[in-house]
């Protein structure tokens, strides 16, 4: 009798796949750059392999594959790094991270420059938009006592979202290749002033969202960051309206929570997001 998978354990299982073998392609290909020095050979056979289906592919006199100068340095400087992940998921630092061939010497031997970091890099911001959740509520982040920050649904009028009112929020959205279910990004909010960032953190036990008051950075260095949120579309059909999972807790996303009169911003978790939940729903929409 044959298993059946839901949707849910396939993709799982599918992405550790690939995650396998794009460590272990990378780390040959790390392991290749490192040593090509002293095995000028294996590199070439390697690049040689890569090019075979375009016709390229040649026989030196030694009975070894060979490839044009050309072709090699052509292959390197197209590599999207992005995709490139070091051994154990762990991103590869700024001194072992991209090469690129800029020019073989007289003895071929081949030069590396331009060494470039493969993170999240901010690359553009949405600025003055609005979280409503499915009653049309506004999400309103305000002073709190003893230098905390507080986070509500409200009814509010459009002429009351004045600049640092709480609800102008930035959308910062990051780059990351290796994401393939959604966009990463980051939330801030203008208070009176001072720039606040969403984040998650734990609380007697209990996943829960903050604001702190920071800048977004234009760089994160971790695989997974408290303030990083990974956007998913609801469906075709509603193009504003996302969820958001938590990058570092995967599972939980930013959903709504009505308490007597009013609605917080909190993690939900949700083993099944196939599911309709329209807690989670968030729809983002610009000032006028």
């Amino acid at each position: 009798m044959l298993a059946r998978l839901t949707r849910e354990e396939y993709k799982n299982i599918a992405r550790a796949c690939r995650n396998v073998i794009r460590r272990a392609k990378s780390h040959l290909e790390l392991q290749l750059a490192r040593d090509v020095k002293s095995n000028k050979k294996g590199f070439f056979r390697y690049v040689s392999s890569q090019t075979a289906t375009l016709g390229i592919t040649k026989w030196g006199r030694d009975g070894q594959p060979s490839v044009e100068i050309e072709v090699v340095r052509d292959y390197l400087e197209k590599l999207d790094v992005h995709k490139s992940m070091g051994p154990d998921e762990v991103k590869m630092s700024c001194e072992e991270i991209r090469v690129f061939a800029v020019k073989f010497g007289q003895d071929f031997d081949l030069y590396f420059a331009g060494l470039e970091c493969d993170n999240w890099k901010k690359e553009h911001s949405l600025q003055h938009q609005i979280f409503r959740n499915t009653s049309n509520q506004v999400l309103v982040v305000q002073p709190g006592p003893e230098n905390t920050v507080t986070n509500v649904f409200e009814s509010m009028a459009d002429q009351e979202m004045i600049p640092g009112c709480g609800v102008h929020f930035t959308i910062h959205y990051y780059k990351d290749y290796t994401l393939e279910e959604g966009l990463p990004v980051a939330f801030s909010v203008l208070v009176e002033n001072k720039t606040y960032c969403m984040y998650c953190t734990h609380e007697s036990g209990e996943k829960t969202i903050r604001f702190r008051e920071e800048e977004v950075p234009v760089e994160i260095h971790e695989q997974s960051s408290d303030i990083i949120f990974i956007q998913k579309s609801v469906s075709p059909i509603h193009t504003k309206a996302f969820k958001f999972e938590s990058s570092l807790m995967r599972g939980y996303f930013l959903a709504f929570q009505k308490e007597e009169d009013l609605s917080k911003l909190i993690l939900k978790q949700c083993e099944n997001e196939d599911q309709v939940d329209e807690s989670i729903y968030m729809t983002v929409s610009q000032i006028n």
